[in-house]
């Protein structure tokens, strides 16, 4: 799931744990006040305190996966301006979702083809548009976003907006 190589101010361990029926693994940091907690121990905390509602009360760069055992789900979230990325596919009945796209292609499971219309978006404007990458059948969840997994597919939802004033 992690991967890439971060700017040496956001390279951080990851790490993970487990509780009931949820695992959760995160990578990032926090600037929440955590009470002695570790960040994945409170991210899980108040993930199940306040399910996927704690996600805007979250404060720093973070990505997070969380496995829930009995509901058979897989969360997956980005922090609100999204500096670690998450990039998703489906491959047949595969779901896979990433931070870094080199392992997704060494595996085998899928092959590297550029997205036309994204080459021509970086080519033009620096990056893609939205939650589009620079290959075919992939796509990134932009940030305060997060993606929910199960048998029946990948459901994408906003957890946060910017609010923009004129003041």
């Amino acid at each position: 799931a992690f991967g890439a190589v971060y700017p040496k101010h956001f390279q951080r361990k990851q790490s993970y744990v487990s509780q009931g029926n949820n695992t959760l693994l995160f990578y990032g940091e926090l600037y929440n006040e955590l009470d002695s907690l570790t960040e994945v121990e409170y991210t899980l905390l108040m993930f199940e305190k306040y399910g996927v509602q704690c996600l805007s009360n979250l404060n720093g760069p973070f990505a997070f996966f969380c496995w829930n055992e009995s509901a058979q789900t897989l969360l997956a979230a980005t922090d609100r301006l999204g500096r670690f990325p998450l990039f998703y596919c489906l491959i047949d009945e595969t779901i896979c979702i990433t931070s870094d796209l080199h392992p997704l292609f060494a595996s085998g499971l899928m092959t590297p083809s550029l997205a036309q219309e994204s080459v021509i978006d970086f080519l033009t404007i620096g990056f893609p548009l939205g939650e589009k990458t620079m290959f075919d059948g992939i796509k990134r969840a932009t940030a305060g976003e997060y993606l929910l997994c199960s048998p029946n597919g990948i459901e994408k939802e906003r957890y946060w907006k910017p609010e923009y004033s004129n003041t």
